[in-house]
């Protein structure tokens, strides 16, 4: 096998690479865009260092390196995590004195289980719920404490920024992010062909106590919810559970056919109220930690 090294610089390198990704399974901790030129824009800002692995001149493996410096964190990506350490190349890139991870499908097939370099972590659950399947109810809020509001990029972007570090400070592999970060992500879900729908719940201070953040491609019918939070005094008040049908309800209303989300599989108050409203689990993401 023979592993080389991606110049993410190079335009035709980077094109290379895509065509391989277009025709593969989705795998991993994300999905890769189709869009080349997002593609492309983001291997570059994320400064990602990539291995091809070939078999007879075609590629047959990659190995994508991520370094998230905030946490201390590395993340790799691969169709076939299991090979890596074939590579001494790629283990003398990877800096060992950060937490080393990579996640995991259950519908992909990997030989790590057995690997004692590998150690699980974390396992988040994929869900989905089908338009015909949908048990939402309508959950009434005290509307003179609580109101819904749209995200207005011009007054909302610190507040929705702020509630967002809040919520998931102490989550695993989450970020602290800036306004100009949650722009980025919200500019990066348009150029990808996809709509971004974002709800806050505001008390009478003006203050964002709650949000959902969904997306939705009508070309393809899914919607999903990206992220939904509320502050820890404003919870065990049915506000999640309102925002989040609302968003649900509004995505439906436009069209789509289905809608996703990820959660926490040690999170079973929330799996509880995502099965009342009709999500079935359809697939897991297991995190390992690798070790030299």
């Amino acid at each position: 096998m023979k592993i080389n090294k991606l110049d993410i610089n190079n335009a035709k390198e980077i094109k290379y690479f895509y065509n391989f990704v277009c025709k593969i399974h989705d795998h991993g901790h994300s999905d890769f865009t189709k869009d080349f030129f997002l593609f492309k824009e983001s291997m570059i800002n994320k400064n990602l260092i990539i291995f091809l692995s070939h078999s007879k001149n075609l590629i047959d493996n990659y190995f994508m390196i991520e370094q998230e410096k905030k946490i201390n964190r590395t993340i790799i990506k691969s169709l076939d995590i299991s090979k890596i350490f074939q590579y001494h190349e790629i283990i003398n890139t990877i800096d060992f004195s950060t937490s080393v991870e990579t996640g995991i499908r259950d519908s992909e097939t990997s030989k790590i289980l057995s690997n004692k370099k590998f150690r699980p972590t974390e396992t988040y659950n994929f869900m989905e719920l089908e338009k015909t399947n949908y048990k939402g109810s309508k959950v009434n809020i005290d509307e003179k404490l609580f109101q819904r509001k749209s995200f207005d990029i011009k007054t909302d972007l610190e507040k929705l920024t702020n509630l967002q570090n809040i919520c998931f400070r102490n989550h695993h592999g989450y970020q602290e992010n800036r306004p100009q970060d949650i722009l980025r992500e919200i500019n990066y879900i348009k150029k990808d062909n996809k709509n971004n729908y974002i709800l806050g719940l505001i008390n009478p201070k003006n203050e964002w106590v709650g949000y959902a953040w969904s997306y939705y491609n009508l070309e393809d019918k899914i919607g999903k919810l990206l992220m939904c939070g509320s502050l820890k005094n404003y919870r065990n008040h049915g506000l999640a559970s309102s925002i989040v049908n609302f968003s649900i309800n509004h995505l439906f209303e436009l069209g789509c056919k289905k809608i996703r989300l990820e959660v926490d599989n040690n999170n079973s108050f929330a799996k509880k109220i995502y099965s009342k409203m009709g999500f079935n689990e359809y697939d897991n993401l297991k995190w390992y930690e690798l070790t030299k």
